[in-house]
């Protein structure tokens, strides 16, 4: 590290090196890739930088099939607030 910081530390290793996580849970890694597809495993798992599309962080995310008008969007900014308000934020972020 360039410019340590008093009182945090780093450990850098690489994916399957963790003994304390794989000797409680041996096959780890092996469900997480059988969860996900070959390209995300990659990506968020092996910690691979990989080439998915010029400034999409997740290669398969698509804003028209993944947000419903917005309406994802309006609850995401209107969390947290007590139900009277939280109705009159998402209609002033519909219109």
């Amino acid at each position: 590290m360039d410019q340590p910081v008093e009182g945090y530390g780093v450990t850098i290793a690489e994916p399957y090196e963790n003994r304390h996580l794989l000797d409680k849970v041996p096959d780890y890694y092996e469900r997480l890739q059988r969860s996900y597809d070959g390209q995300f495993f990659e990506q968020e798992v092996l910690g691979k930088y990989l080439s998915v599309g010029e400034g999409q962080v997740y290669y398969a995310f698509d804003r028209q099939r993944n947000l419903a008008g917005g309406e994802l969007a309006a609850k995401s900014r209107c969390a947290g607030r007590s139900t009277s308000t939280w109705t009159r934020c998402v209609r002033s972020w519909r219109s």
